[in-house]
């Protein structure tokens, strides 16, 4: 390397690598995130031409999205945090490319950003929990009407792990034995069917947990009801969690309805 001052810097830039000066430099930002998140990005980074800061304004609807930003140089320091005043903290994922001449080169950080904890490069801090093991989150599920079963569909761009299901049966006055199962399926094809230790009768107010290290008992005193889940029990888009009951008439009616559940959003 020429004895030039200019090129001796601890970093790569433009003139290091002999780059002709028609080549463009671009940071390459892909993002997914839950819906209902209407959030900022802040991208903050240092050229050997001075710093740059570019936003990103995350789509409340969810899902994917890209952003391009150009950069006169090669970027020597780069940070993304998420905006202090928005909700949704650690339910982002993000991934920062270096473009040049439109080619991705480099994949600088990726991770879930948020306003205490920044992704950075090229030094990353140790790796957040968040990164390996998803975000937790309870997911409350609409009462269905009476008489009808309820169900829970993952939405496109996310793979969850099911930690517990819980919800409550109230049964009308109908003499029947009612017979509740959590079923799991994926790809229209039910793969797993997990039934309540015993069946519940009329006028009866059921609470039902599904979890693991369940053992399935039926609390006749409590009218609670648990079943065994299993562990590592993980659904990509489309998988369907839901209940499916025997003899389930029709003033019956599911209530208090959650999944606890980590989001991966991919």
């Amino acid at each position: 390397m020429p004895n030039d001052k200019e090129l001796n810097f601890p970093f790569v830039n433009r003139k290091m690598l002999d780059f002709e000066s028609g080549a463009t430099f671009s940071l390459l930002v892909n993002t997914v995130s839950a819906a209902a998140i209407a959030t900022q990005l802040t991208i903050n980074g240092i050229t050997k031409d001075g710093t740059f800061k570019y936003l990103c304004d995350l789509d409340p609807v969810g899902g994917k999205q890209q952003f391009k930003f150009r950069l006169t140089d090669i970027p020597i320091f780069l940070s993304v945090i998420q905006s202090s005043t928005s909700s949704g903290q650690n339910n982002i994922w993000i991934e920062v490319k270096l473009q040049v001449n439109d080619d991705i080169t480099l994949t600088l950080t990726q991770g879930y950003p948020n306003a205490t904890e920044s992704l950075s490069w090229p030094s990353q801090q140790p790796i957040d929990k968040i990164s390996n093991i998803g975000f937790l989150q309870a997911l409350q599920v609409a009462t269905p009407a009476a008489g009808e079963e309820w169900t829970r569909t993952i939405p496109a761009n996310e793979w969850c792990e099911i930690i517990s299901v819980s919800c409550k049966l109230v049964t009308s006055a109908t003499v029947a034995n009612r017979r509740p199962t959590i079923k799991f399926s994926y790809g229209g094809s039910q793969f797993l069917q997990i039934p309540t230790p015993a069946s519940i009768t009329a006028s009866q107010t059921s609470k039902i947990f599904c979890f693991r290290g369940a053992i399935g008992t039926d609390d006749q005193v409590g009218l609670i009801q648990t079943l065994p889940l299993p562990n590592d029990l993980i659904l990509g888009p489309g998988g369907i969690i839901g209940s499916e009951t025997t003899n389930l008439q029709a003033n019956d009616e599911y209530q208090n309805i959650y999944i606890l559940l980590r989001r991966f959003l991919i």
